[in-house]
């Protein structure tokens, strides 16, 4: 710490420094040095600054003395004990690679302390030690760790295959790394157990226990432990079994007691256990010229495809299929049937082998025994008898019986059926039938039986070493009694508030022997009431009905009992009660609560629909109106959702919350709303409630103890709205779908009658008037009246000037007053005037009484009434002369409530300027523009006015036309024309006049273009404002044109008038023909007429010639004249056909200016045949009410434009259903949708040019059909995370499943997206779909029919999953009543699953039977109900002897079956036998 300087040294001297702990450069040591001298040295001033300094950092281990047994590794964590400056990587020496094996280098990040690990490996026994050496800079530059962790590797043991020789087992080859040995199942086979021997490395100095371990007990069972002694034998044999199911398990040795094995534990022995094969029977028995089988199904599913061969211990008794295929791609159970047939008698035994997949390798052998012997004949297998009746039947052998034998017959259920004898002889040597009669127990002992239900007779031959000794036949004959029991019209009762009862028909099966009284009661009498007796007579049969009435009372769930109690001697005493379920459905309350309404023309009616009771469920409903094309409902399908938001989950308990009970926590009858009244705790998670209709002060759960058991009630509520569409009377049905058994399927039929009121059409049928106008209003009665009808019209506001609703009318009634539409045969038109009094909206109020239109009341017609403008002046007093202008002002007569444009049009925009458009600001009360109006040139004389057109807010299509008018008067000469023609030999007037009336004569000249074809006679004087004339002459043909030019007196009004700029267009004719058509079509036989005009008059005699130009025309007469005189306008020629042709007429002239003029294919005439009307159709149903027509072109197409079918359900066509009008392009043709049931006749006919052809009838009628392949009802469950149920209705016509049903039902699964998930086909209405969790998914579900495969729709829902995914946290426990069920055939047993807590999803098991053929469940599925512990039945139905495993699979979730989830079923036969 301190060190000298002697006086005048230069020596140098050291710093030691100790390591003491690690530092970084971040935050390093730093030495300080402090001088001490004496005064006046040359260093008692010297300062010398702190020296940084920086320690290295070491690792830290998590072991530094490691131990590694034979075939295992060791991982060690390594870690720096300050943070590196900088990133650090560490690699690892070791001191014998030969022992042990150690991972590659390890690298640390700068700043960094995470741990790190490496892996020591076992690889031969011994001792290494394992150094470290950094690689960094920083506080870990150069860090060396020698020696720092020793390896200890121990040694271990080894494993030999066990070979047998002569001597017994001895040890083989040893096993390899890698090498698997299997075992299979069948516990009578050598191969289900296996020998191996173990040794150790070395020698062992102490008496070694070694114990055999098996990483899974449950597939592979190890043997006893193997004891090895100092000085004895290195190796000594265990063995290992087959466990409980297929798979695999890796086998390790571990030494137990002291000695240099003490603790040492290796090995790495690799079994697989093969999954196992079952069959539904270990003995097959196969009669004479008869056939046996038995099912082979795989016990796990296979990995590939499977081939199993069956080998028979002889071929000569037997045959059989000699190879089984399953199929890895296959859905269902893996089972395959192996069928049996006779070739001799005798024994044999068979053995099984596999290939392929995870049963590669697996034999069982002798695995199923069979036996052959001869059989009977029956005459009869299956019969029927009465409650009390018998009857007989015939039995042979089907080989002759070798010895006498005795054949024994009794019956699986003598309390219903039993053979009159019980034993009979077959005699030696020959084949004889035997009658056997079987009789009802109660026709013999009445009081000891049952009277309906089936009996089996089974057979057994007893004979001393005959062929038939040992034979039986179980269950060969069924007998049926016939209960004397009821037939129901229904086994299901739905009843609805509305109409309130539902009928149940019963009939009695045997004729009733005395009057017998039937009882009916209702098992819960609060949900439904029923008739209480009803009277059987004596002597009612099968043909016999009677009836029940079931009444509603409430909401519910309850059976229907029928009970026989009297008399005592009906045989129907006491019969089993017959008990019919019923369905008390719960509705939607209506606000307003009428029913049958009136609906004024043109509105809606609108409704309130409430659910009548809690929803615990969301639901689903549909409104269905009888006809929509009377009443519509805009809205068709609504959704109510049950309250979801969890209290102390979603939302925060709070007092005064309205709260309702959860769905899991509902009970019946249902808890309706309550509140909140107190929190019982800090942490919000239990609460008190007051119930509106139940108890006070109830405590819940909202979070305590993870439960949650109120919602947020959230009232909810269906405006329906029905909309008029025209006159008619209508119902509307209400149909409600819901998971809730209380609301699916409830449907209210005829909820309201709506009655539509006719409404009064008005000519015009839009209403708006220019201000201060007047319009005249024509009503009409859309419907004929159907007695004296009277209306009364009143006016009312709607909307003011300002937007403001106000009292008094902006339209004042002229000759609005009662109206009297009179009677059916009356006058039908009233009309009234409406005058405009002031801007706004107003209404026609229509009140009827009388026939269809009594009630009427409605608004039938809107009125609106513009606003104006004020101008000032309105027209200036003195006319506008050139070159000057004036002004005037224009104002809104009403306060804008928008931007106004105002656009200015005059009628003389080419002289007048003004300016284009005005504006009006908005809620400006008091404005005005000014408008100057100036005129420059003198062009005309006219009456100007300027018109308003506005746009925008209540002035948008205002009009006020001429609201200013300007007089402009200026001297010109007028040309009354544009354009005149001028004959030959005739002179053509060119009307002119003046503007002004002149002060001095004023002279007009015309002057003509081309004086060769046209010219004026003279010029014209006018001194006044009349028109006059100008003469022009025709010269010849041709055109020209003629001006104008104007002379008058210096000083006087037109001395200095503008030259007129009018040109008269001159057209000179030339002679010609005028002909009234140019084409003409005539009919062989038929005639036509052609009229000929002279277009100038002639100046002389003319004839006119038409010549045809083909003998097929007939012209009469072929001559004729035009006079001169007498004013004749033209002649007819009549043209006849005679044969089919085409030709033309030429029409010729002579005489005067005509003559030689010739007009060639003046007409053209196309001679037509008589076409022929028989037409060629045909006609065929389609699906929608639709009859599709298939027209042939007729033979004879010439002026062919279509065809007319029309459709009637008479042979006659007295009523016409259907009239349509097709082009004869158009070669087919749909009809519809027609009236269903109904059977049409289809008659068509050609239409032509000159008119309709003859009707073409179909001999046989069409029928309707109707088939709608959009299915109904679709209705989906979340069974469970991954299962979603799907239901639906078939398609259905009016209400009804139609006759052709679908062939299947298509279902898809698709995300929202459309991306395709699954696809499946059904021919059920029910189906299970696998979703793929939290997902939005779609489901569609569609009809498949073979009438058209064109007809496929489909129906969709979107459902969403987005609650969080449920997993119980603890497995979900469920118990079976038991696990082994003995049976007698054609028997029931039942085993119940209970939940030991309720689920909290519905738990799903699917129940397999590995011998369907002996036993089977009646439901393959069975659901444990969301938040139920009830529970639930596994019904099992028993058909042959034999033995099966009943396999209870859960579908999602996570399960535990404390005692088992299989069943093993032993089927025998009846205890009789």
């Amino acid at each position: 710490p301190m060190l000298s300087f002697e006086s005048g040294s230069t020596e140098t001297k050291n710093i030691t420094i100790s390591y003491v702990a690690s530092s970084t450069a971040s935050s390093p040591l730093f030495l300080s040095i402090e001088l001490e001298t004496a005064p006046g040295s040359v260093y008692s001033n010297v300062t010398v600054d702190p020296i940084p300094l920086v320690t290295l950092g070491k690792f830290l281990f998590s072991s530094q003395n490691v131990y590694v047994q034979k075939g295992r590794s060791a991982q060690i964590e390594i870690w720096p004990n300050v943070p590196p400056d900088s990133d650090v990587t560490v690699s690892v020496q070791n001191s014998n690679s030969s022992i042990a094996a150690v991972s590659g280098a390890i690298t640390f990040l700068a700043g960094r302390t995470d741990r790190q690990r490496f892996t020591v490996a076992h690889k031969n026994f011994g001792t290494c030690k394992l150094s470290f050496i950094a690689t960094s800079k920083g506080n870990f530059f150069g860090v060396v760790m020698e020696n720092a962790i020793n390896v200890t590797a121990s040694y271990g043991f080894q494993v030999f295959q066990a070979i047998f020789g002569a001597s017994g087992f001895a040890p083989g080859d040893e096993v390899q790394d890698g090498q698997v040995f299997k075992l299979q199942s069948q516990l009578t086979s050598p191969l289900s157990r296996r020998n191996f021997f173990v040794s150790t490395d070395v020698a062992v100095t102490r008496t070694t226990r070694i114990i055999i371990v098996s990483s899974n007990e449950t597939c592979v069972m190890a043997g006893d432990p193997v004891v090895l002694e100092p000085g004895g034998a290195r190796e000594q044999m265990f063995e290992v079994r087959y466990g409980a199911m297929s798979c695999a398990s890796e086998i390790s040795f571990r030494a137990d007691t002291a000695g240099n094995y003490m603790g040492v534990e290796s090995g790495a022995l690799q079994i697989l256990s093969l999954p196992s094969l079952t069959f539904s029977s270990v003995k097959v028995n196969v009669q004479y010229k008869s056939f046996g089988y038995f099912t082979v199904s795989l016990t796990d599913p296979p990995t590939s495809d499977v081939n199993v061969t069956v080998q028979s211990s002889d071929p000569t008794i037997a045959s059989f299929s000699s190879t089984l295929f399953f199929s890895k791609n296959s859905t269902g159970p893996q089972s395959s049937q192996v069928l049996l047939t006779y070739i001799s008698q005798g024994s044999f035994a068979l053995s099984f082998s596999a290939a392929g997949g995870n049963y590669d390798g697996l034999q069982w052998t002798n695995a199923v025994l069979g036996l052959t012997s001869p059989g009977l004949l029956f005459s009869s297998t299956q019969m029927q008898i009465s409650f009390d009746g018998n009857l007989s039947f015939s039995v042979r052998p089907d080989t002759v019986p070798t010895e006498v034998a005795l054949l024994y017959v009794s019956s699986s259920q003598p309390v219903i059926a039993e053979p009159l004898l019980g034993v009979y002889n077959l005699s030696a040597g020959t084949i004889d039938n035997i009658t056997i009669t079987v009789r009802s127990t109660c026709s013999s002992s009445p009081s000891f039986c049952i009277r309906t239900g089936s009996a089996f007779l089974s057979f057994r031959a007893v004979s001393n070493l005959g062929n038939y000794d040992a034979m039986e036949n179980l269950r060969a004959v069924e007998v049926r009694v016939r209960s004397p029991g009821f037939d129901l019209s229904a086994t299901t009762l739905s009843l609805q508030r509305y109409p309130g009862n539902a009928i149940v028909y019963i009939s009695p099966r045997v004729l009733v022997n005395v009057d017998t009284v039937v009882f009916a009661k209702c098992m819960d009498e609060t949900v439904c009431s029923a008739q209480t007796a009803l009277v059987m007579p004596a002597g009612s049969d099968a043909t016999s009905k009677f009836y029940f009435t079931v009444s509603y009372r409430s909401v519910g769930q309850t059976s229907l009992r029928l009970t026989v109690e009297n008399p005592q001697n009906s045989i129907y005493f006491q019969i089993d009660p017959i008990f019919i379920p019923t369905t008390a459905y719960a509705d939607l309350e209506f606000s307003p609560a009428l029913r049958a309404v009136k609906i004024q023309p043109f509105s809606s009616y609108r409704i309130q629909l409430t659910p009548a009771i809690p929803l615990v469920y969301d639901i689903l409903v549909d409104v269905e109106s009888s006809d929509p094309m009377i009443v519509l409902a805009p809205q068709s399908s609504f959704s109510l959702s049950a309250p979801s938001q969890m209290v102390g989950l979603d939302v925060y308990a709070a007092v005064g919350m309205r709260v309702i009970l959860s769905s899991s926590f509902q009970t019946f009858p249902r808890t309706g709303p309550g509140t909140v009244t107190k929190i019982l705790n800090e942490n919000l998670d239990a609460v008190l409630v007051d119930w509106d209709a139940g108890p006070q002060n109830q405590t819940y759960s909202t979070g305590l103890n993870g439960q949650y058991m109120l919602a947020k009630y959230q009232p909810e509520t269906i405006s329906l709205e029905l909309q008029w569409i025209r006159f008619g009377v209508a119902h509307v049905d209400v149909k409600v779908r819901s998971k809730d058994f209380l609301y699916d399927q409830s449907v209210c039929s005829s909820c309201f009658v709506l009655t539509c009121l006719p409404p009064f059409t008005f000519s015009p049928q839009v209403l708006i008037l220019q201000a201060l106008s007047t319009a005249t209003v024509q009503m009409t009665p859309a419907t004929p009246v159907t007695a004296n009808t009277f209306v009364n019209a009143s006016t009312k506001i709607v909307v003011g000037p300002d937007l403001l609703v106000y009292e008094v009318s902006t339209i004042q009634p002229l000759s609005l007053e009662i109206l009297n539409f009179g009677e059916a045969q009356g006058q039908t038109i009233q009309s009234f005037q409406v005058a405009c009094v002031a801007a706004g909206t107003s209404q026609v109020i229509l009140r009827a009484t009388g026939g269809v239109y009594d009630g009427i009341d409605y608004p039938a017609l809107n009125v609106t009434c513009l606003p104006s403008f004020a101008v000032i002046p309105l027209q200036p007093s003195v006319p506008l002369s050139p070159q000057s202008s004036l002004t005037f002002y224009v104002s809104p007569t009403e306060t804008p409530v928008a931007h106004v444009t105002c656009i200015l049009k005059s009628n003389c925009s080419a002289i007048l300027d003004h300016p284009a458009r005005l504006y009006f600001s908005p809620y400006v009360v008091t404005q005005n523009q000014s408008v100057q109006v100036s005129y420059s040139v003198a062009k005309s004389d006219l009456l100007c006015a300027i018109s308003i057109l506005a746009s925008g807010g209540n002035y948008q299509g205002v009009q006020v036309t001429g609201a200013f008018l300007v007089q402009v008067k200026t001297p010109a000469l007028m040309v009354l024309a544009t354009s005149i023609q001028v004959q030959p030999n005739s002179i053509s007037l060119v009307p002119v006049k003046l503007n002004a009336l002149p002060n001095g004569t004023v002279t007009v000249f015309g002057t003509s273009s081309n004086p060769a074809i046209a010219t004026t006679v003279s010029s014209l004087f006018i001194s006044d404002t009349d028109t006059h004339y100008l003469q022009l002459a025709h010269v010849s043909f041709g055109r020209c044109q003629l001006t104008f030019s104007i002379g008058a007196l210096d000083g006087t009004t037109f001395s200095n008038a503008p030259a007129p700029k009018s040109v008269v267009d001159v057209v000179a004719l030339g002679p010609g023909f005028i002909l009234n058509v140019s084409f003409l079509q005539v009919l062989v036989g038929g005639h036509a007429y052609v009229n000929v005009r002279l277009d100038s008059p002639p100046n002389s005699r003319t004839q006119l010639l038409l010549e045809p130009s083909s003998p097929s025309l007939a012209v009469q007469p072929p001559y004729q004249f035009v006079e001169l005189a007498g004013g004749q306008t033209g002649v007819s020629f009549r043209i006849e056909c005679t044969r089919s042709e085409s030709a033309f007429l030429t029409l010729r002239a002579r005489g005067g200016i005509y003559h030689e003029i010739a007009s060639t294919y003046a007409v053209n005439v196309s001679c037509l045949p008589i076409p022929s009307d028989l037409l060629n159709f045909s006609a065929s149903s389609l699906l929608g009410r639709l009859v599709n027509v298939s027209i042939q072109l007729p033979a004879d197409v010439n002026q062919l434009l279509g065809f007319e079918i029309q459709a009637s359900t008479t042979l006659l066509f007295d009523v016409i259903s259907v009239d349509l009008n097709v082009s004869s392009t158009q070669r087919s043709v749909v009809l519809g949708p027609l009236i269903l049931d109904s059977c049409y006749f289809i008659r068509a006919r050609p239409r032509r040019l000159l008119g309709p052809g003859q009707w073409t009838a179909s001999d046989n009628c069409t029928a309707i059909m109707d088939y709608p392949s959009e299915v109904l009802n679709l209705r989906f469950e979340l069974m469970s995370e991954s299962l979603i149920r799907v239901d639906w209705d078939p398609p259905a016509s009016r209400g009804q499943v139609n006759a052709h049903a679908p062939l299947s039902y298509q279902v898809a699964l698709l995300y929202a997206n459309g991306t395709w998930l699954s696809s499946a086909h059904t021919e059920s209405t029910s189906i299970v779909l696998t979703s793929p969790g939290r997902a939005s998914l779609e489901i569609r579900v569609g009809a498949v029919t073979d009438l058209s495969p064109t007809v496929y729709r489909t129906a969709s829902v979107h459902i969403s999953l987005l609650s969080p995914e449920l997993l119980y946290s603890v497995p979900l426990e469920l118990y079976l009543s038991t696990t082994q069920i003995t049976s007698a055939v054609s028997t029931l047993s039942s085993v119940i699953v209970t939940p030991r807590s309720a689920p909290q999803v519905d738990a799903v098991l699917q129940i397999f039977s590995s011998n369907p053929a002996s036993v089977d469940a009646l439901l393959p599925i069975i659901i444990l109900k969301a938040g139920s512990v009830l529970p639930q039945t596994i019904l099992l139905q028993h058909k042959i002897k034999g033995v099966s495993v009943i396999n209870v699979v859960p579908s999602g979730g996570n399960y535990k079956f404390p005692n088992g989830s299989t069943i093993s079923v032993l089927t025998s036969a009846s205890p009789a036998l």
